[in-house]
């Protein structure tokens, strides 16, 4: 997902969020906010963040980090392995390696 995570003061729509989430391999949400401003306001973003991994996104280079990288294991867990080395998607960041 890309978005800002405002509601505008409107419904959430949580279990539509939960059903989209669970129906693919992984899912994550972008969002060009800065991480201060989530829950301020209108923002549903802790809410989201709930249930889906929230990450913010709002460059180039915030972007650039969010490839794949060959042995590292992101903290949800959403790695795959590939020969001895783990590969993952790496949007909720790295924190170790596996061999």
């Amino acid at each position: 997902m890309l978005g800002d995570a405002r509601s505008n003061y409107s419904d959430l729509h949580e279990e539509t969020l939960r059903h989209l989430a669970g129906s693919v391999r992984r899912s994550f949400w972008l969002n060009p906010e800065h991480q201060r401003n989530w829950g301020t306001g209108d923002s549903a973003a802790p809410t989201y963040a709930d249930i889906v991994p929230m990450i913010e996104c709002r460059n180039m280079a915030q972007a650039q980090r969010l490839r794949p990288r060959p042995g590292l294991v992101t903290r949800c867990g959403s790695a795959r392995r590939r020969g001895s080395a783990a590969s993952a998607c790496a949007p909720c960041g790295t924190t170790r390696t596996r061999g």
